[in-house]
């Protein structure tokens, strides 16, 4: 940038001798502005690429995530070694999962400006009862659970007025931004991996309709919330998280490694 500024004042500099000369030299000034133009253009050009705020832009960055299960004694023995940076065990990481002893659960992708919040979702929305009609006192049933109700309802009456939804599935939330020399950047990122397993009967009743017994699902979560300063193109390891196994069992037989890297598309 100084060069080009440089430039610019030495054109400006034989500009006006040339204005002192003579008005012979017209020629030579037009020259001139049009090497000028072309140097303000170029200008324009760099700071517009290099996202400086006085341009008003900012520089996109791409964020990699990664979720990797691994064996519990595999992970030990991942953080127990000398290499442990984190682009040293996505290395370590990968080659588990090409011999077959690891799996790749997730990966998501999201490019942002920088210094703005962005969002991916790969859900279901999953809609369910949370509020129920409230219970009557023993021998006093509702008007149509009354056998000597003549004006009891064909079908069974609506018990459910509360609703809730569940986003169940991958979501992943961003806000990065690039430090002021361009080197590093701060990343704060919320992902989360919502899973429903089933459902749990909080009630068993049958009525004249069959069953309508209160049931409630369950959902299992993994979710981190941090940040990280990040050097670009290179995986850290940001998180590990334990998955729940369908039976209880008294230790964690897997392990989930959350790796995640930025990338400037525009740098490459």
């Amino acid at each position: 940038m100084k060069s080009v500024i440089r430039e610019i004042c030495v054109i400006c500099g034989q500009s006006n001798r040339s204005h002192r000369s003579s008005p012979a030299t017209r020629a030579k000034r037009t020259a001139l502005g049009t090497r000028l133009a072309s140097v303000v253009a170029a200008a324009a050009l760099a700071l517009a690429g290099s996202g400086l705020a006085e341009a008003g832009q900012r520089p996109n960055i791409r964020i990699s995530l990664q979720l990797i299960e691994v064996p519990h004694p595999a992970l030990t023995e991942l953080l127990a070694g000398k290499a442990s940076s984190g682009e040293n065990l996505h290395t370590q990481a990968m080659a588990l999962v090409h011999s077959g002893s690891a799996t790749v659960l997730e990966t998501c992708v999201l490019t942002s400006p920088g210094g703005q919040k962005a969002t991916v979702e790969s859900i279901r929305e999953m809609i369910y009862p949370t509020e129920y009609e409230p219970p009557t006192l023993a021998g006093s049933p509702p008007p149509w659970m009354d056998p000597a109700n003549r004006f009891a309802p064909a079908i069974r009456p609506d018990l459910f007025f509360a609703w809730e939804t569940r986003n169940a599935g991958v979501s992943l939330e961003v806000e990065p931004s690039l430090a002021p020399d361009g080197k590093t950047v701060d990343l704060g990122f919320v992902p989360e991996i919502v899973d429903p397993v089933g459902l749990v009967t909080w009630v068993e009743y049958a009525d004249e309709w069959g069953d309508c017994s209160t049931r409630m699902p369950i959902f299992d979560t993994l979710r981190t919330n941090t940040r990280l300063t990040l050097a670009p193109g290179h995986f850290e390891l940001a998180a590990v998280l334990t998955p729940k196994p369908a039976a209880a069992t008294p230790t964690a037989l897997r392990k989930i490694l959350v790796f995640v890297r930025a990338d400037l598309p525009q740098q490459r």
